[in-house]
């Protein structure tokens, strides 16, 4: 076969910069290779802790490599690497929830890093040696992602002093952490605080589990903050630092949540090849039927598309300058909020290719197919992340700056300066290079399609443009916003596929899809809002729609080269039982 551009742990081709980086990775696989399919299926089945995982965070040193800034601690490996970190979040999530522990994990050790709290740093950085996990404490059961809204709080009791009061809700990890970071309010003067609770004093009460599908491992609960007893050594900031510290914390963690199923949808798709191509009916192999073929192309697109994208987007988060850069803030939410959607929709095919076998709870499929759509769904709706992405529609036109190009973003450092102090400002005052820079040269026809349609929708941005109503309407705001998602997505895709040496004839084939998605968008957001729009508006957008070159030799040849060719090369290990404990 051709260059496997997925991820495949059994035939570990992802070599990261360092030796330490890569036993960790090493050793990760081992560790769930030989636990294996059947004994991961058993703790879904009865869902449970499984406390061979815990055992080996803490044995192995995993979270506390990946999880510890460069100077903290005594691991000379230690370091904040957004490319290692998302590398482990894509691998653990081709291993199903078990990411979730490091994921929250990310969002729990955040705020600590990224303030001026010391105390609070040396602690952590021992906390997470001894193998702990750690948990974010922000959302609350009647207030969700609103967190302006939020009640928690704390009263100054004396100089120095306070007691902390209120519920925490939906938070993973939180039986097990021993310290959570929380965001709340001064009951006195209203303004936002966030500091750090130990889960251990008999002030913090956990309140019991929040029963969800599939979260077994992370173990989401509630908590009660009642009369805690801070010290100003537990405050980590206040006023707009303090919100600050949350935003920051989530630019962060929508990353690691949308790249882990980009591993999930891999692992449901070697599945589906390994079932499908290797079974008969009506006398015919079940991949000789034309309709599962270009399904099995279009997964396979997508999931590609959805993994270079987010691997993109890592190399301008380690390059970001909170003075001069900050491009990340568009491409993070996107990747949150676009490139989730794109894998649920993998999931979706996959289990249409395999039908019943897709239900059974001895395949991973079923894993991926139950528990995909959370990441799209729970820490920021695609609605939520969406509305972020419009703000950038003008700047991204016009207003450019010259920046150098984005290096490939593997290059072993610490991202401290970079990831973990974002700085604070206005939306409107981020600026982009010309996107259509990267495409310099380009003659492949479906990516001059596409540049055609990212110019209509620059006229249409320019000359009528959604009014303040209608930015207010989250579902028209989505349609249009999916227009302009699907630009900026495939501009990062294609930077990413030069960068990896894709394949001219892939590329092409992976930007049908994107024309064909923004040709889709268009049609749905004119017949949805018939007698909606402003004069013009609906003639600027019909202008966008082109349907793509389609290519059948082209299709069938990459089936052949790329998507066929993965029969057999992963299949799952069944292992041993090595954790039947109940929980």
């Amino acid at each position: 076969m051709k260059k496997n551009l997925l991820l495949n742990p059994q035939q570990m081709d992802q070599v990261m910069g360092d030796k330490k980086t890569q036993e960790l990775l090493n050793q990760t696989v081992e560790f769930f290779e030989h636990k294996g399919n059947y004994s991961m299926r058993i703790d879904s089945k009865a869902r449970r802790l499984p406390s061979d995982w815990y055992q080996f965070i803490k044995e192995s040193g995993l979270f506390a490599t990946m999880l510890t800034p460069a100077g903290y601690g005594d691991d000379p490996d230690a370091r904040w690497d957004h490319y290692r970190i998302s590398a482990t979040s894509e691998l653990l999530g081709f291993y199903g929830l078990y990411q979730y522990n490091y994921q929250v994990s990310v969002l729990g050790v955040g705020p600590i890093w990224m303030s001026g709290n010391e105390s609070q740093k040396r602690e952590l950085a021992q906390l997470l040696k001894e193998g702990h996990v750690f948990a974010f404490g922000m959302s609350e059961r009647n207030h969700g992602a609103d967190l302006y809204s939020n009640e928690a709080n704390i009263k100054k009791v004396s100089e120095g002093h306070y007691v902390a009061n209120g519920e925490k809700y939906y938070i993973g990890n939180s039986s097990r952490a021993p310290k959570i970071s929380c965001l709340g309010k001064d009951a006195g003067t209203g303004e936002f605080v966030f500091w750090v609770v130990d889960c251990r004093d008999r002030h913090c009460k956990y309140c019991g589990d929040i029963d969800v599908v599939g979260m077994f491992t992370g173990q989401l609960g509630t908590f009660d903050m009642i009369e805690y007893p801070l010290e100003d050594k537990d405050i980590l900031a206040r006023g707009d630092k303090a919100f600050a510290l949350g935003l920051s914390t989530i630019n962060i963690g929508k990353t690691q949540t949308s790249i882990k199923v980009v591993g999930m949808t891999t692992h449901a798709l070697y599945e589906c090849i390994n079932h499908s191509h290797n079974r008969w009916l009506y006398g015919k192999r079940v991949t000789d039927m034309p309709h599962i073929r270009r399904s099995l192309l279009e997964v396979w697109s997508r999931i590609v598309m959805t993994r270079m994208y987010a691997y993109r987007a890592v190399d301008y988060f380690r390059q970001a300058n909170k003075e001069t850069d900050r491009r990340y803030l568009l491409f993070n939410p996107l990747q949150k909020g676009y490139a989730t959607t794109e894998s649920e929709r993998s999931v979706i095919m996959i289990h249409n290719i395999m039908a019943a076998k897709a239900y059974e709870t001895d395949t991973y499929a079923e894993t991926a197919v139950r528990q995909t759509g959370n990441s799209m769904r729970l820490e920021g709706t695609a609605h939520v992340n969406m509305s972020q992405v419009v703000k950038f529609i003008p700047n991204y036109f016009h207003n450019h700056v010259d920046y150098p190009p984005v290096p490939d973003g593997k290059m072993v450092k610490d991202d401290t300066a970079n990831c973990l102090d974002q700085g604070f400002g206005k939306v409107r005052e981020i600026r982009f290079a010309d996107y259509r820079r990267s495409f310099e040269g380009c003659e492949l026809p479906n990516v001059k399609i596409f540049l055609e349609q990212a110019a209509a929708f620059g006229k249409f941005s320019d000359e009528t443009p959604m009014t303040k109503a209608q930015s207010s309407n989250p579902d028209f705001m989505l349609n249009v916003g999916n227009i302009f998602g699907a630009i900026v997505y495939g501009q990062l895709v294609y930077e990413k596929c030069r960068i990896e040496g894709v394949e001219d004839m892939v590329i092409d084939q992976l930007f049908s899809y994107l024309v064909k998605d923004i040709d889709g968008y268009v049609t749905h957001a004119v017949s949805e809002y018939a007698g909606y729009f402003e004069p013009g508006q609906q003639e600027n957008l019909l202008q966008i729609s082109q349907l793509p070159q389609n290519d059948f030799a082209r299709e069938e040849q990459i089936l052949n080269d790329y998507v066929f060719a993965l029969d057999g090369v992963y299949k799952s290990s069944y292992g041993v039982v090595i954790n039947d404990e109940k929980k």
